[in-house]
């Protein structure tokens, strides 16, 4: 699930939205004034954007 947030009440609640991030899966987009700063996911899921990357950019090299 993805949810929207401030970046204060990303200060206020870290350890529990980093609890709601490890244990449900939760993907976070931090914003200020409505402007996305960051996004926060679990790590196996970073872990596979990182692998994609890296297989994508192996594929243009050998070209």
């Amino acid at each position: 699930m993805r949810k929207e947030i401030s970046a204060i009440e990303l200060q206020q609640k870290l350890s529990e939205f980093l609890d709601a991030v490890y244990k449900n899966g939760e993907r976070l987009i931090v914003k200020q004034e409505d402007k996305p700063l960051a996004a926060i996911v679990p790590f196996q899921a970073y872990e596979r954007m990182l692998k994609q990357q890296e297989n994508t950019f192996s594929v243009l090299d050998s070209i």
